[in-house]
């Protein structure tokens, strides 16, 4: 009994075991690859497209038809004037208006700036005081009598050797203080006032009086001090229009 049963025991070991051709890991690994191929099939066969949406209004709809082909290449460049003029800041004084801005089209001739000079001004302004004294004091004098013609604007202006805007402003101004008189086409002359004379001599004297005022301040003389000055002065002036007019043989006036 023991013999067989060993028989039949050891018959049954000894059998073959048969081998899977695919076992659990090579399934799942399958099934994962299978997975990943199928995914990126569909990407790439669902890739998706570039919408570009415009405005209907912004859509021309035509024929098509042979023509030549143009195409148009923006060009990047600076623009360089021909000619540069460098101003310092006295010449060029301050930019009073800008006339065109940067990037706008200009053509030849066009400005671009405004600018003023303080000391073209200042200048203009002391040649013009200069004309008004010159021509008061020549009325206070008697060389030019009230009703008297004066040289035009234009003939002043070529015997001074400036501008005759200057000219015109000095003569705006003397018209306007009442010592000349304008009239368009006929031209100026002093105003027929038989006091004019005495009026601007005594601003000329006003004036002096107020410089020697000032000189006073300036070194330190009180009033009675500048008052013996002026007496002083004075009697030396009326005594060497004395002498003078004993050599003429005439009495002052």
């Amino acid at each position: 009994m023991d013999v067989v049963g060993n028989s039949v025991f050891g018959a049954t070991m000894d059998r073959p075991r048969v081998r899977r051709r695919f076992g659990p890991s090579m399934l799942v690994g399958g099934v994962l690859f299978a997975t990943l191929l199928a995914t990126t099939t569909w990407f790439v066969s669902h890739t998706p497209e570039r919408v570009l949406r415009v405005q209907v209004s912004k859509l021309t709809v035509s024929s098509v038809a042979m023509a030549p082909f143009q195409d148009f290449i923006p060009v990047r460049g600076k623009v360089e004037p021909l000619s540069t003029v460098a101003l310092d800041a006295v010449q060029s004084g301050r930019v009073e208006e800008v006339l065109a801005e940067a990037g706008q089209k200009v053509v030849a001739g066009q400005p671009l700036i405004r600018l003023s000079e303080a000391s073209s001004k200042l200048e203009a302004i002391a040649r013009e005081t200069q004309i008004i004294e010159q021509i008061k004091r020549r009325i206070a004098v008697g060389d030019w009598a009230p009703g008297q013609p004066i040289p035009s604007i234009r003939q002043l202006a070529a015997d001074l050797q400036v501008s005759v805007i200057t000219v015109k402003r000095a003569y705006l101004e003397l018209e306007r203080e009442g010592v000349i008189v304008t009239q368009q086409g006929k031209g100026s002359w002093v105003a027929p006032n038989p006091g004019l004379g005495i009026r601007l001599q005594e601003e000329e004297l006003k004036k002096h009086l107020e410089q020697a005022i000032r000189l006073g301040d300036l070194l330190g003389l009180r009033p009675k001090e500048l008052e013996g000055r002026l007496r002083e002065t004075g009697g030396r002036g009326t005594s060497r229009v004395a002498r003078r007019s004993r050599r003429t043989g005439r009495c002052p006036s």
